[in-house]
């Protein structure tokens, strides 16, 4: 077996959570003083499914997470072609980071502490605009992370193979030391190009952030 040196980690829904859009409209909706009902919060949500698709807003999405400025525009676009008003939209944009709305998933300290123990670097690439950075920190994992290659920071995201490079400097390894893992077979499976080994797991949804599971045990594993 492979003896990786190195573990690169996608953020969202791979270490983080990532509320559904149903969740993060209620959220919003709160914030400004409304209530949704389910037939509001339905025609909302097959709006912005519908808004996903077209070509502004897919091109604006193309690059959103290169910057904050095209990360708010993209976003925005998408919310406005939805058919939000400005209140609303700005509150869901609002939400968008915030390190309360993400937590991490409560198997990770354990999960990062058993690879740092093994000597394993860790460095999380992440498609983001906010610095993750600080939600490390308020979940007290930011010491078992030894690098961090965040998109808004460098002007490249996924699939973009500069990014894994840059990944592979701030872990100091080389592609075939190195174990890429994450939820999207299109963007973190395009580690695999650079001859970076890939586990793709599904994303873990609508389950409690809060309570454990097993879900990243096979990336110990691997690791050996």
């Amino acid at each position: 077996m492979t003896a990786y040196r190195a573990v690169l980690f996608d953020w969202m829904l791979t270490l983080a959570d990532y509320p559904s859009r149903a969740a993060m409209l209620e959220r919003a909706a709160a914030r400004v003083g409304r209530t949704l009902s389910d037939v509001d919060s339905a025609a909302l949500l097959e709006r912005m499914d519908a808004a996903e698709s077209e070509p502004a807003v897919v091109e604006a999405m193309a690059r959103c997470d290169c910057s904050v400025a095209e990360h708010r525009h993209a976003e925005m676009l998408h919310f406005r072609r939805s058919g939000m008003d400005g209140e609303m939209a700005e509150a869901c944009y609002s939400l968008l980071g915030e390190p309360e709305v993400h937590p991490v998933y409560a198997e990770v300290p354990n999960v990062l502490g058993a690879l740092a123990e093994r000597g394993v670097r860790i460095v999380v690439i992440s498609d983001i605009h906010v610095n993750l950075r600080d939600h490390a920190r308020l979940a007290g994992v930011d010491d078992l992370i030894d690098g961090w290659v965040l998109s808004f920071e460098h002007g490249v995201q996924k699939p973009d193979p500069r990014i894994y490079e840059l990944a592979l400097e701030a872990a100091l390894v080389e592609p075939a030391e190195a174990l890429m893992v994450g939820d999207r077979h299109t963007a973190d499976g395009a580690a695999s190009l650079l001859g970076i080994d890939s586990l793709i797991l599904p994303a873990r949804r609508d389950r409690d952030p809060l309570v454990a599971d097993d879900r990243l045990d096979g990336v110990i594993r691997l690791v050996g």
